[in-house]
């Protein structure tokens, strides 16, 4: 494997939380959404807008291209702005094809195919949270697609299982929405994630987001 030199490709910028505690439009980009059919023949969802030097936005668990619209808005002016959904994301099917499972999937490979496929040149890769480690996977594996590599609160992998009290909290969230209880599931992991009582301070509409996404988090962890 190549080597990367972090210090030659990472850019440090300050980047607003994504949609979170700020106003979501469940409807938002909806009639404008484009889908590539990857080589596994999964239709990935993605959002297209803007011209100039390329710009992906990866996006976390419990959330899709949705929680960028605020960033898509100002950047959108200066970049072509790319926002796929990952598998499992709204509005994204779950499974990877009829006959395969869902965990069989690669976020990593599918954005890479999906970069490969517009053509576009290097890029700018924003990842956030979950679609930090996404990001700095893609940027270690093809540097060569890779103009800058910005993380937002990225979470990156050390090769070791986490913590016990980690795997009981995924554990514990998993078992909720898997009885049903998804609303109680994605607060206790967002709570877990962002703070005591930080789901119950977004929108209606933010916290729906959140659900829709809700398989994400066993898909994640």
């Amino acid at each position: 494997m190549k080597a990367l030199s972090l210090s030659s490709l990472v850019a440090v910028m300050s980047l607003s939380m994504p949609a979170f505690a700020q106003e979501c439009r469940l409807d938002y980009g909806q009639a404008d959404l484009k889908e590539l059919r990857l080589s596994d023949d999964y239709r990935l969802a993605y959002l297209e807008y803007g011209s100039g030097e390329p710009v992906v936005l990866i996006h976390g668990a419990i959330s899709d291209y949705r929680v960028w619209q605020h960033q898509i808005e100002d950047l959108r002016r200066d970049y072509r702005v790319i926002a796929p959904s990952s598998r499992a994301s709204f509005p994204n099917a779950l499974s990877l094809s009829p006959t395969a499972p869902a965990e069989k999937w690669s976020d990593v490979d599918d954005v890479i195919e999906l970069i490969e496929h517009l053509n576009v040149g290097r890029v700018h890769l924003i990842g956030h949270s979950a679609g930090g480690g996404f990001a700095v996977d893609i940027a270690v594996r093809r540097p060569d697609l890779l103009r800058t590599l910005i993380l937002e609160e990225p979470a990156v992998g050390t090769g070791e299982p986490p913590p016990p009290a980690i795997q009981n909290v995924f554990r514990g969230v998993s078992e909720r929405i898997g009885r049903g209880e998804t609303d109680a599931g994605v607060r206790d992991f967002f709570n877990f994630a962002s703070g005591a009582e930080s789901f119950d301070r977004q929108s209606a509409e933010c916290q729906q987001m959140m659900v829709q996404n809700a398989a994400t988090i066993s898909v994640t962890s």
